[in-house]
C-alpha cells in the first residue's frame, strides 16, 4: 500500500467510525484507537482496541499526543503531531467554505461555521457542559503553538493555529 506500515487507526469520537471496521480489516497489524464507548459496537476487533484515554505507550517517542477534551458532553480526543505541529480536532472546530445559496448560507452564519476555522454555536449551546473547563483546555492546545489544524468538517487551517484557536473560542464563548 502507498501508506506504508500502518501502526494505528484512530477514531477520535464515536460519530466518525463508518470506515473503522473496513480499515481494521485492511490493516490487520494496526491497533484501533477509539473512545471507550465503542467497545460494544466493535465486537470483531475488541482484541485490537486501545482507548483514546490510554494510548501514551503507543507513541513512546511522542510521535503523537492524545488529549481527552474536557467540558463537553461527548467523548472527543484531540491529537497532536509535534514534529509537524499539526493538531487534529475532528468536531471541536470546523473550517467550512461559505455556501452561496441563501438558506444554507444563513444557517452557516448562524452556526458560526463558514469562512473561518472556529467552534460552532451547536458546540457551545448543546455540547458544552462546562465552558470554563473547555476554555482552559483550549488555552492549553493554543500553547502547543500548532501551525495547522485538521478538522473533520472543512479545510485544513494553515497559519498561526494557536492564535486561531484562542481567538475563535474567546469570541464565541465571551
Amino acid at each position: 500500500s502507498s501508506l506504508g506500515f500502518v501502526k494505528g487507526i484512530i477514531a477520535p469520537n464515536k460519530w466518525h467510525t463508518s470506515d473503522l471496521l473496513w480499515m481494521s480489516g485492511k490493516f490487520e497489524q494496526a491497533q484501533v484507537i477509539c473512545p471507550p464507548s465503542l467497545i460494544e459496537k466493535m465486537p470483531k476487533i475488541q482484541d485490537r482496541l486501545l482507548f483514546t484515554t490510554d494510548v501514551s505507550y503507543l507513541t513512546p517517542c511522542r510521535e503523537l499526543e492524545f488529549f481527552s477534551v474536557p467540558g463537553i458532553r461527548f467523548e472527543e480526543t484531540a491529537v497532536y503531531h509535534p514534529f509537524t505541529r499539526t493538531l487534529i480536532l475532528c468536531d471541536l472546530m470546523m473550517n467550512m467554505p461559505m455556501p452561496s445559496n441563501g438558506l444554507k448560507r444563513s444557517f452557516y452564519r448562524f452556526n458560526n461555521m463558514g469562512e473561518c476555522c472556529a467552534p460552532t454555536r451547536v458546540l457551545k449551546w448543546f455540547m458544552t457542559h462546562d465552558a470554563k473547563e473547555l476554555l482552559t483546555f483550549v488555552e492549553q492546545l493554543a500553547q502547543l503553538n500548532p501551525r495547522r489544524i485538521v478538522v473533520n468538517h472543512g479545510e485544513i487551517f494553515e497559519g498561526e493555529a494557536g492564535n486561531q484557536i484562542r481567538t475563535a473560542f474567546a469570541s464565541l464563548f465571551r
